[in-house]
Formats: structure tokens, sequence, C-alpha cells
């Protein structure tokens, strides 16, 4: 564990887990060929290139989680499904490209805004709840969607 000169905890050593979930996120797409990339079927009618935009969108509303928390704010409930819906609604026309970079600055981002931040503890710890459902839990739910569809569409 990275610790700063004053015992706290510096990030990202607490979100292992987050870049752990990263590699098996990248690995699952790695496995899907570009020209079935936006292929339905993947959750309901989301394809592979849908579930990238997908993720990016939650990677970037994570930073505005942990801004929050730093700012003593109590996360709200949120409207997941209007959000989702949003998203999606305004990355249909990207393509497989556009969705691949903004996933990837995207997390990019989220993992230079956790560097800055230098935490107590109890505080990382509170971070990483706050922000495990849009990240680690969320790329391993999608990558064995993923999984799942191309043992599908193989057998």
């Amino acid at each position: 564990m990275v610790e700063a000169n004053d015992g706290n905890q510096l990030l990202p050593p607490p979100l292992d887990r987050v870049e752990q979930a990263w590699g098996r996120w990248l690995d699952t797409l790695a496995r899907v060929p570009d020209e079935r990339a936006a292929e339905p079927g993947v959750t309901e009618a989301w394809s592979v290139k849908d579930l990238i935009g997908h993720v990016a969108f939650w990677d970037e509303y994570a930073i505005v989680r942990v801004q929050e928390l730093l700012a003593g704010k109590p996360h709200g409930n949120i409207d997941w499904q209007q959000m989702n819906d949003a998203d999606a609604a305004a990355g249909a026309d990207l393509t497989l490209a556009e969705q691949r970079l903004r996933m990837e600055t995207n997390h990019a981002a989220l993992l230079a805004f956790l560097g800055e931040q230098t935490l107590d503890s109890e505080l990382a710890s509170r971070l990483y709840e706050r922000i495990t459902g849009d990240t680690d839990e969320h790329y391993d739910d999608h990558a064995g969607q993923i999984a799942a569809w191309l043992a599908r569409s193989a057998g």
C-alpha cells in the first residue's frame, strides 16, 4: 500500500479491484470481433458498442460521485434508467472507434482524478463504496453479459 508522508492512504491502491475488473472488461472486449460489436442482443437491445459507451458514461459519472463525497454532499437517489436512456440516445450515432475512445478517455480521467486525491483510510473506503457500482462491479456485470452473448452465438 502506498502511503503519503502523513500516513494518509493515496489512491489508487484501494482501487486495485477497479483496475483488475477493468482488465477483465478489456479482455472480454478483445474477444468481440469489430464486425459484431454493433449487433444488438447482448442485453436486450444493446450491443457491445452500446455497452462500451455505457461504461464510458458511468466512469465519467463516478467522478461526480467522488466530487460529491469530497464536498460532504450525500449522494441522493438518481434516475439511473433515465440517465442510461439519455446517454444511449446521445451515443447512438457514434462509431465503435468513437465509443472506444470515449471509454478509454473517461477511464483515464477517472484514474487521474482519483490519483490526485489523498484520503485517510475511512474516506478512501467510503469513496470506494460510492463508486464500486459504477466501476468494478459494473465492468464485471457487463463483461459477463458479453461472454454469455458470445457463448450463445457460438453454440
